[in-house]
């Protein structure tokens, strides 16, 4: 689900260049589309069972890790704002693609995907404000 994809794209770029340059904006918004649509199907499968989340204090401590990632990334990112901003938001930001496939095929418990969609949802709610922030900052 991930490895043969990447090894498809890097075959592409090192076989037809100009191809992957001409057609990478346009797969770049399909990718970001896909991800959108899969966190929202995933919100509307489980929606009554991520309303069991709120209040469990799991969001809260996801909220705490993923702020917690960004800030030590921001910190120990060096002494260039740019750079420090970039690898915060890459050290808070989790790949959620990459954790549902193992997380839905080895575990048979639906909660393990459903603090998955809970985490994405903080991540979101953490990371665009820090966005927004960083931007600001470099303004």
């Amino acid at each position: 689900f991930i490895l043969t994809p990447l090894a498809i794209g890097m075959l592409l770029q090192s076989l037809v260049p100009v191809f992957c340059a001409a057609y990478q904006p346009a797969l770049a918004k399909l990718g970001n589309i896909s991800a959108l649509v899969l966190i929202a199907l995933l919100v509307v499968l489980h929606f009554h069972d991520l309303l069991g989340v709120v209040g469990s204090g799991a969001l809260a401590v996801g909220a705490v890790f993923i702020a917690g990632l960004g800030l030590a990334g921001y910190l120990l990112g060096g002494s260039r704002e740019e750079i420090r901003g970039v690898l915060g938001l890459g050290t808070g930001a989790r790949n959620v693609g990459a954790a549902l496939v193992p997380a839905s095929q080895s575990f048979s418990d639906p909660r393990v995907v459903i603090m998955l969609v809970a985490c994405t949802i903080v991540m979101l709610i953490v990371l665009v404000p820090a966005t927004r922030w960083l931007r600001r900052k470099a303004q």
